[in-house]
């Protein structure tokens, strides 16, 4: 088989000149020990601090027992470890002058219809 004349074989997508998709989702619950600010204060400048780590919030609610629900979506760089880390820490920066202190505990679940053979694959 010859190729064409002024054909390439050269990928057109590499590694190197793509950008991931924000594809993985997750829920992550904080909790903490007094009622929050509401998201409006917080949550453009939580995304701007998050987007160095692949993280962005999507949706951002409280329940009725104070626990903050966040569904985030995320790069495959960021580990789980590092999506409470940054996301807890980064919004306690932002909360900081209103008092608000934190419970150690924390919830963090995927969301999405993805099994372990995608997620393996992936």
């Amino acid at each position: 088989m010859t190729e064409a004349k002024g054909s390439s074989m050269d990928p057109h997508y590499t590694a190197d000149s793509c950008t991931p998709a924000y594809q993985l989702r997750w829920s992550l619950a904080l909790f903490p020990n007094s009622p929050l600010p509401t998201a409006e204060s917080w949550l453009a400048p939580l995304n701007a601090a998050l987007e160095g780590d692949c993280i962005r919030v999507l949706q951002a609610s409280t329940s009725p027992k104070g626990a903050l629900m966040l569904l985030l979506s995320t790069q495959p760089l960021a580990t789980p470890a590092l999506i409470v880390q940054r996301t807890k820490g980064r919004l306690q920066n932002l909360v900081k002058q209103q008092g608000i202190t934190w419970r150690r505990n924390f919830r963090l679940t995927t969301v999405g219809d993805g099994n372990s053979t995608a997620v393996e694959k992936y």
